[in-house]
């Protein structure tokens, strides 16, 4: 009677198949949201390296209009073409969209002032307006 007390009775069938069966439900719950919420920090990264590319053209349009007696560029591309920048930047969610809206906006019309947008929708999953966020040299960046 001894040694059927000391001895460890090993898990059987339903046993093993019932822990399978929670660990299947739990990863079945935890990995849907897991990569929610690793699709949502790459959608922000995304942004933040957005809002860095507007911030490197503007900086490249303010030397550009230095060295040109206060004149904007005719476009964005002689910027590089000067040495200003090494490249115009694409939006790093860009690759979402249409070949046409994989760049960077840039208006500039009123005396002394311009805009630079990132084109489309790149940020709607995180509840931006078409064409933001956006650059203005009046205003700074927007959204901030």
């Amino acid at each position: 009677m001894a040694d059927k007390a000391n001895k460890k009775s090993e898990p059987n069938l339903v046993e093993v198949g019932s822990i399978l069966f929670i660990l299947v439900v739990l990863f079945s719950v935890i990995l849907p949201a897991w990569d929610q919420v690793s699709h949502q920090a790459e959608e922000e990264a995304n942004l933040q390296q957005c809002q860095q590319n507007l911030l490197d053209l503007h900086r490249g349009i303010d030397a550009y209009r230095k060295a040109h007696k206060g004149a904007f560029p005719p476009d964005l591309n002689v910027l590089v073409y000067e040495e200003l920048i090494p490249e115009v930047p694409q939006c790093p969610s860009s690759e979402k969209q249409s070949y046409a809206d994989k760049g960077y906006i840039y208006k500039s019309g009123d005396p002394g002032r311009y805009t630079l947008m990132c084109v489309g929708n790149a940020h709607g999953e995180l509840d931006l307006d078409r064409n933001e966020p956006l650059y203005d040299s009046l205003y700074g960046l927007r959204p901030p």
